[in-house]
């Protein structure tokens, strides 16, 4: 799915002006601490470990942004077409489908079950993305 060589961005809020980008708290800490997928540089920069997380502007996601992301959104009242969004649509990872939106308030805290359920969520996610593009091609 995730190549070793590849990174991992996490958002929050989808194709608006003023979203969050997590490091390691919240999704990010299943995305990245759990899973162990390497997140980008100017992540690991940028976002102090202590609090694990940064609002920013949608003008600068291309910094954040990396060969796969996944954006936390409330699934049950919100979805985004980001294929056709003047930023959004100018990232690799949004060309190649490698953006996937999770329900970023099904399992919003970080105990064991959150954790779990996020871990089969997102692999769920990503085997089914997978399934569908091998029938397509």
């Amino acid at each position: 799915m995730v190549g070793k060589d590849k990174t991992v961005t996490v958002f929050d809020g989808g194709a608006v002006k003023t979203l969050i980008l997590y490091s390691n708290a919240f999704t990010g800490r299943t995305i990245h601490g759990e899973l162990g997928l390497p997140m980008n540089e100017n992540v690991k920069r940028d976002i102090d470990p202590k609090v694990g997380w940064l609002q920013i502007s949608s003008e600068v996601i291309g910094k954040y942004a990396s060969d796969y992301i996944f954006m936390a959104v409330d699934a049950k009242a919100e979805s985004f077409d980001y294929t056709n969004d003047p930023i959004w649509n100018t990232l690799d990872a949004v060309k190649q489908n490698h953006l996937y939106e999770i329900d970023g308030y099904r399992f919003y805290f970080s105990d064991p079950i959150s954790v779990m359920g996020q871990l089969e969520d997102i692999a769920d996610m990503m085997e089914e993305r997978e399934r569908a593009s091998v029938k397509r091609g």
